[in-house]
């Protein structure tokens, strides 16, 4: 049963040239560029009264249906524009400069510079699909519309469509319905990245139906067309007004994720005075005291018990009473920060984060900054004051190193150690490399040790909250030296006894999409078994990889 309508664009060539009004090249093209290459096909196909009665209704139902969801080839932006020098509308100053017997006048003197900056897309291949861009909308369940005759309709317009963007991007358009399980096939092909609307993002135009505040984007594009026919009228230009009736929607991919909500506090002594701090191999005991601070906080303003047990304390039915699957992952992570000194160097912890589970609002972050400020953290074991938190700005330095700017960043390295979720030697292979004498059987016995490893480390990536497009891609590297200046071997990191025998590593991660390009994540990212209390913390490094400029 179909589910789903489809319109495909398939470029004549692995470029292309569209921009936002900001002159930042865009990709994927947006919704409402096909929805404008649509309607003009559709108008080069019925004239009236034909385009009123076939194309209208239908080209009015499409843009109900809401953003679509994008199926697009990957592409990659040129990092340095070339310029061209396209002809000014100067012609009737050279004509008259010619009927005046000026033997100067060139229309090379009516030029205009334009730099562009192309989308290349990778793979791209007019033939194969490799070009082909899909607009797919969700049908929505509504007898009263013929969903079969409108989509009959839009196809035989599709078969009109000459371009998507600038003129020099020539495409040729088909469009029709499509069922869930030929998405889904579509999903499988690793050339294709799968854009959905939502929040944040890429901001990309889409058409909007009639509203109170204002008019269709249709109807708005058939006004913009008349005032243009127009637009010579008494013999003076018009303007012609811009098109302003449409919506913008953000778009991600499976590899763009949000920074997680989070409150940043510094350390200071008790009586506020010096910042106070402590061995970074100690983590989990600064945890420890700022998540039982975060639980007197709820306390005291009746915070739900059961809230206060499992998204505070992260208790559960698991072993140990820990939290385990989805109920674990739905709690506080209280993540202290070592120093990071501008020289790379990492210190003691000073700063601490209260971090909210992916897929988090804010609201639980913003209640820790409110709460929490000012509140004394209590040692264990004493029963004493030794610290107070104090609200610390998300622009402080330190802080930017565990969360990447505003535009994240592809590379990250450990400054705590992570803890696999799983032994990574299960069948004792480290104790028969001691009985193996040939090199070629020592090799199959570490290639099969680094795959479990490797197995564990994406795991914990995924277990995170992250794509698994970002898991499956991402090219790690791990060892027990630190990947960083002032970094102890990950052996001598404490942690909880619940993780105690559980192997730990350094661990340096360069994030890639399918098609082996960087790409940017957000922090905080905390990895592994001990995520909730401050292991596994990686911070932005400027490390690259190997095959960079090679």
């Amino acid at each position: 049963m179909s589910s789903h309508f489809c319109l495909s664009v398939t470029l004549h060539d692995a470029t292309f040239h569209g921009c936002r009004d900001d002159g930042v090249p865009e990709w994927p093209p947006s919704p409402l560029r096909a929805f404008q290459s649509l309607v003009a096909a559709a108008a080069a196909r019925w004239r009236d009264p034909q385009f009123g009665i076939y194309a209208v209704p239908a080209l009015e139902w499409l843009e109900g249906l809401g953003p679509p969801e994008i199926l697009a080839p990957v592409g990659r932006t040129a990092s340095l524009p070339y310029r061209l020098y396209v002809p000014n509308n100067a012609g009737d100053l050279v004509v008259k400069a010619w009927a005046s017997g000026s033997a100067d006048a060139s229309i090379a003197a009516h030029r205009t510079e334009k730099d562009v900056r192309p989308t290349r897309l990778v793979g791209g291949d007019a033939f194969t699909g490799g070009n082909m861009v899909r607009f797919v909308w969700r049908l929505p369940v509504d007898p009263s519309v013929d969903v079969v005759e409108y989509a009959a309709r839009l196809s035989a317009a599709a078969r009109s469509l000459t371009h998507l963007g600038w003129g020099i991007d020539m495409a040729a358009g088909h469009a029709g319905l499509m069922s869930e399980q030929e998405l889904l096939t579509l999903l499988d092909d690793p050339r294709l990245e799968r854009w959905t609307p939502g929040t944040g993002g890429t901001p990309l135009r889409a058409p909007q139906p009639k509203t109170a505040q204002g008019p269709s984007t249709f109807h708005s594009l058939v006004d913009r067309h008349e005032s243009f026919t127009r637009r010579m009228t008494g013999g003076k230009p018009q303007d012609v007004p811009s098109l302003t009736a449409f919506a913008v929607v953000g778009y991600r991919r499976a590899t763009d994720t949000a920074g997680r909500p989070f409150a940043a506090f510094q350390l200071l002594t008790p009586d506020a005075e010096r910042k106070w701090s402590r061995d970074a191999r100690w983590t989990i005991e600064v945890a420890g005291m700022v998540r039982h601070a975060t639980k007197l906080a709820a306390i005291a303003v009746d915070k739900p018990q059961s809230w206060i047990d499992t998204f505070v304390l992260g208790h559960g039915s698991g072993k140990n009473q820990q939290a385990v699957g989805e109920d674990g992952a739905r709690r506080f992570s209280y993540v202290p920060l070592p120093t990071m000194r501008p020289q790379g160097v990492v210190g003691q912890v000073n700063r601490v984060l209260i971090v909210e589970p992916p897929g988090g609002t804010g609201a639980d972050a913003a209640w820790a900054r409110r709460m929490l400020s000012g509140q004394e953290l209590i040692e264990e074991k004493k029963h004493t004051p030794v610290a107070l938190l104090s609200l610390a700005p998300t622009s402080d330095w330190v802080v930017r190193q565990y969360t990447g700017d505003q535009e994240g960043a592809p590379s990250w390295s450990t400054v705590t150690p992570v803890v696999l979720p799983g032994y990574d030697d299960p069948d004792h292979l480290r104790r028969r490399l001691k009985d193996v004498t040939t090199s070629e059987a020592k090799r199959r016995l570490h290639e099969r040790l680094d795959a479990r490893i490797d197995g564990l480390l994406r795991k914990a990536i995924r277990q995170a909250g992250f794509p698994a497009t970002l898991a499956a891609c991402a090219e790690l590297s791990w060892r027990l030296v630190g990947f960083r200046p002032g970094l102890d071997l990950a052996t001598r990191y404490d942690w909880p006894d619940h993780l105690k025998g559980k192997p730990r590593y350094h661990v340096l991660i360069h994030w890639k999409n399918a098609a082996g390009d960087l790409v940017n994540v957000h922090g905080p990212v905390v990895l592994g078994a001990g995520r909730y209390c401050g292991l596994g913390l990686f911070a932005v490094t400027d490390e690259r990889p190997a095959t960079i400029g090679q």
